[in-house]
């Protein structure tokens, strides 16, 4: 490829595909995701990277070590599409947020080797099945007596949804809403009879606090409309409330899906709060840790194939702003993904927003300082709002797909 060429980002053999390790890498993890590193390989070609990610590095050191610094992608140096191998206590959550500005992002952190082999080859059996009926579903939970998911209900999912109800051929959409949400309903959606290729949930993700027996396993899990709400039920929330990776059976068959779940700490936690702020740090965790119910879901002999979702807690800026609602960001990612394109490729609209946030936090800022209160308000406001952007993760392989039959997508 000359380098005056334009890159073709969703053909690998174009865009390129890598891998990142961490320097010490587990031999065995390597090793189990081996048929899907080959597999890669033929399809990227020349393209194809094994990259060193080195302890303590920033997302730039990396880069210039690798031959490139900020600006557009150069895929002879550093691919497009990049695969992290590794916890984020190894390879940082913020080395990721970065390099999603630019490139297609996704991590794999599972707990063994023998899960790192069932995702490669989960990845390589699904990418190779046509999908001429495909489904997708939406799953939306709103809790009495509680103002977030009305809100979330209201402006997010309705409007969401009702965008799909005449989905792009040869799809079709089906909705679980209100007190339909049930755990029962979510695990035929997770696993069960009714599992969709593609999944948007909305709702509360289970909150533990640090060093919480449960917290590892359990936090991000999937609340349901099982939770009677606030006012009938305040004080610690028991696992029959949420969907959490105990509920993943051998006999789950996730047949390939991809799940974008809208729900506070649903992809991991930080061990610092992102929300925190230099002079008032907010340890949220005694580590960083990528959430349980995504390790099972990825990890599973028959799983999925990528998961969405926020590392920390989700707000409404994204589709919701000064009364606007936005859903836009949502859709297009959604729409992407029926059309068969990349699931890293499909989620650049929410890095872009994060991107555009952060000029206009630094903007505001900069012409304006923060000594009138109601410029105070707005920097707080584009600071909350960028780090609700930016907290959203690929977990999984970015170049995963899912193939339609018809698809005007080609590798």
């Amino acid at each position: 490829m000359r380098w005056t060429e334009i890159f073709d980002r969703v053909d690998l053999a174009s865009a390129g595909w890598g891998v990142i390790f961490h320097r010490d890498v587990d031999p065995g993890v390597e090793e189990a995701l081996r048929p899907l590193l080959n597999y890669r390989r033929q399809a990227a070609g020349d393209l194809y990277r094994r990259l060193i990610y080195l302890p303590g590095e920033t997302k730039e050191d990396f880069l210039v070590r690798n031959g490139v610094g900020p600006g557009p992608v150069d895929p002879r140096y550093v691919p497009f599409y990049l695969l992290i191998v590794g916890d984020p206590v190894e390879i940082p959550f913020h080395v990721q947020f970065q390099l999603d500005v630019g490139y297609a992002v996704g991590r794999l952190c599972l707990p063994t080797p023998e899960a790192h082999a069932n995702y490669a080859q989960t990845v390589i059996e699904q990418e190779r099945r046509r999908r001429s009926l495909p489904r997708a579903a939406f799953f939306g939970v709103r809790n009495d007596d509680d103002r977030l998911t009305a809100i979330v209900m209201e402006h997010l999912m309705e409007p969401l949804s009702s965008a799909f109800r005449d989905p792009p051929t040869p799809w079709t959409v089906e909705v679980t809403a209100g007190s339909d949400a049930t755990r029962s309903n979510l695990a035929d959606l997770l696993g069960g009879d009714r599992t969709p290729d593609l999944l948007f949930t909305a709702g509360h993700g289970a909150y533990f606090p640090s060093g919480h027996e449960l917290q590892v396993r359990h936090q991000g899990g999937l609340m349901c409309a099982d939770w009677p709400g606030p006012a009938a039920w305040d004080g610690s929330i028991p696992s029959d409330f949420y969907f959490s990776v105990e509920d993943l059976g051998e006999a789950s068959d996730l047949a390939g899906l991809v799940a974008f779940f809208f729900a506070c700490y649903s992809a991991g936690t930080p061990k610092i709060g992102n929300y925190s702020t230099p002079d008032r740090p907010r340890q949220i965790a005694s580590t960083d840790f990528i959430a349980g119910l995504p390790q099972g879901l990825l990890g599973h002999p028959r799983g999925a194939l990528a998961v969405i979702g926020s590392v920390d807690r989700t707000h409404d800026e994204t589709f919701l702003w000064e009364d606007k609602v936005q859903v836009r960001v949502f859709e297009l990612t959604l729409r992407h993904l029926m059309r068969g394109d990349p699931v890293g490729l499909a989620t650049e609209h929410i890095h872009r927003c994060a991107a555009e946030l952060a000029s206009d936090l630094l903007t505001a800022g900069y012409e304006h300082g923060l000594e009138i209160e109601n410029e105070r308000e707005l920097h707080s406001r584009l600071w909350q709002a960028y780090q609700d952007a930016r907290s959203y993760a690929l977990l999984g392989d970015p170049a995963v797909r899912l193939e339609i039959v018809g698809s005007s997508s080609t590798r």
